[in-house]
C-alpha cells in the first residue's frame, strides 16, 4: 500500500481497515479498467472485418463478470437461507455437544 512505517504504526485499527478498503477498491477498479481496455482494442481490431449487416459492440464480444445481471436462480428466497442457517446452526451446536458429553466429570 505504500505506507510508511511511521505512519503505519501511528494508523488506529480502523483508520487501517479504511486504507486497506480502498486500496483494495482502487485495485479492483484499476484491474477492471484494465480489462475495458483490452476490450475496446480488441473491438477496435475487429470492426473493420466486421460483416455489412452484423454490427458488433464491445459487450458483444466479451462479457465481464461484473457486468453479468444476477438471475433469479443465483438469489436464494429468504426461507432458503433459514433452512440453510438451521442447518449450519445444527450441524455446529450437535459437534459441540458431542465433544461436551466427550469430557469426564469433574
Amino acid at each position: 500500500m505504500g505506507l510508511q512505517l511511521l505512519y503505519f504504526y501511528s494508523l488506529t485499527p480502523r483508520e487501517f481497515a479504511n486504507i486497506a478498503k480502498g486500496f483494495r477498491l482502487r485495485q479492483e477498479t484499476d484491474y477492471k479498467n484494465n480489462w475495458e481496455i483490452a476490450r475496446q482494442i480488441m473491438w477496435s481490431s475487429l470492426a473493420p472485418y466486421q460483416q455489412a449487416g452484423k454490427k458488433l459492440s464491445p459487450q458483444g464480444i466479451m462479457v465481464f463478470p461484473w457486468e453479468k445481471e444476477h438471475s433469479q436462480a443465483d438469489v436464494l428466497s429468504l426461507e432458503q437461507i433459514e433452512q440453510e442457517v438451521n442447518t449450519v446452526n445444527r450441524a455446529f451446536w450437535e459437534r459441540i455437544d458431542a465433544k461436551r458429553n466427550k469430557l469426564p466429570d469433574c
